[in-house]
């Protein structure tokens, strides 16, 4: 072969890998959809659609490195769920309990949810009214049915404090609603992420009361994806998870462990 046919030869392959490498990462058909809940988890989340947390952007990043196109959705949490339920949207990052479990799909390994596949990691508190002399040694509340406000659709929570056998308030669509029933006495304490706490902490609510410690609860959050997504984004999923994982911990996405 002439050195002009070798060198045609060596151009139609590079072309071909390129345009393989190109098909690999193409978005496979219309944006999945990630719903994300509408309250301040800093730096994870914000309230505010102008601010992009860390969370949002390891979803987005690690699904282009798959090949797919991700939207972030932000609805209240309840309003989330059902988004799933009814196809609205495709995934949302949840924990790991047995209610999730039987409706979405997890990570698994050798039949257990991973735990090297957790896309963040959430500590929740108790808040009293600041100066009250109310305890909590990580085991027994200090009264029994004591009651406990939290905010609406948080189901882990509702597990965790019924197992303490606390009365549960969880009427409170936010969490600014949350803290003024702690502040005016409607309830004993609160629970919310530290997260939630830490947003909240300078103002004017926030300033009355205080968390006390050890954490009440810490917990891993999975990629929980819908059985109802089907296709090429389906079939893309695992690669996003393993995405997910690589750019996890690299900087720019590293996201608080507690």
């Amino acid at each position: 072969m002439s050195d002009v046919g070798r060198s045609i030869v060596g151009l139609l392959a590079c072309a071909a890998g390129a345009w393989a490498t190109f098909a690999q990462a193409a978005p496979a058909g219309p944006p999945l959809r990630v719903c994300l809940p509408d309250v301040d988890l800093p730096p994870l989340v914000y309230k505010d659609p102008r601010q992009s947390g860390l969370l949002n952007r390891l979803l987005i990043d690690a699904g282009r490195a798959a090949g797919l196109e991700v939207s972030i959705i932000r609805l209240p949490s309840v309003r989330c769920r059902l988004a799933l339920e009814r196809g609205d949207a495709d995934a949302m990052p949840l924990p790991a309990i047995p209610q999730y479990l039987g409706e979405l799909e997890f990570p698994l390994l050798q039949g257990s949810v991973d735990p090297a596949a957790r896309v963040a990691r959430l500590q929740f508190v108790l808040l009293r009214r600041r100066g009250e002399a109310l305890d909590w040694d990580g085991q027994r509340l200090g009264e029994a049915a004591m009651l406990v406000g939290i905010r609406r659709g948080v189901t882990t929570l509702s597990e965790r404090l019924q197992a303490l056998g606390a009365t549960l308030d969880d009427k409170a669509a936010s969490n600014e609603q949350l803290l003024g029933k702690l502040v005016a006495g409607r309830v004993r304490l609160v629970a919310m992420s530290r997260p939630e706490y830490l947003a909240l902490k300078a103002s004017p609510s926030g300033q009355q009361v205080e968390a006390l410690e050890p954490p009440l609860l810490s917990t891993d959050l999975y990629l929980a994806v819908s059985r109802q997504l089907q296709g090429p984004a389906r079939e893309r999923v695992p690669a996003w998870r393993e995405q997910l994982v690589r750019l996890r911990d690299s900087p720019g996405y590293q996201l608080p462990m507690p």
